[in-house]
């Protein structure tokens, strides 16, 4: 056939776009805790470089801006949010973080659930998420008022990392891990299953 190959170069063009976006591993928020950075750049670009979208916000004190993000935030879909703070120092140290929940009510009361009350609802997203990520790194979880989880619609954890010039990628591998082992655990509960049928 005159058009054959021409056919066939198509559907494996049409093949190939297909697999990348099945392939994808997930759409994540980082929240930078402090002005942009460089490293918070490098970040993003290893993490995209493993197929993870990431969308990248600043810390904001103000209100009526950090309204404007959450909208944004809680409409983009994402997966999960990791709040981060990266630091360069000779001295390596990491911590993880979860929202302080205490008080909040994770039902809503009649049709409405207040802002505050949010991050309740994702007390086990969270504590998954950080124990995932945590796990790479042998890293302690604590417990602390997270500003920036105030009306937001999905789990989301505070990393503080400091670390050595040049040790970067050792880090965000080990980061990139525990993500992407929180972003497939469904498939991987879902095999588990499937095996046990």
């Amino acid at each position: 056939m005159k058009y054959a190959p021409t056919i066939i170069n198509t559907l494996l063009i049409i093949l190939f776009l297909f697999s990348s976006f099945a392939f994808a591993s997930g759409h994540i928020i980082i929240y930078e805790t402090k002005e942009r950075t460089s490293e918070i750049n490098k970040l993003k670009r290893y993490l995209e470089i493993k197929k993870i979208k990431v969308s990248l916000y600043n810390k904001t004190d103000q209100i009526d801006k950090h309204i404007e993000n959450l909208n944004k935030i809680n409409n983009s879909k994402a997966s999960l949010l990791i709040a981060i703070n990266i630091d360069i120092k000779e001295r390596e140290y990491l911590f993880i973080a979860i929202p302080d929940i205490k008080g909040l009510s994770p039902k809503s009361q009649g049709r409405f659930k207040f802002l505050e009350d949010i991050p309740a609802t994702y007390e086990k997203d969270n504590e998954e998420l950080a124990m995932t990520i945590a796990s790479p790194f042998n890293a302690k979880i604590k417990t602390l008022p997270l500003f920036y989880a105030i009306g937001l619609d999905m789990p989301c954890i505070f990393i503080n990392l400091t670390i050595k010039k040049g040790n970067e990628n050792f880090f965000f591998e080990k980061l990139y891990s525990g993500i992407q082992s929180y972003l497939t655990r469904g498939e991987k509960n879902e095999r588990q299953w499937e095996t046990k049928r």
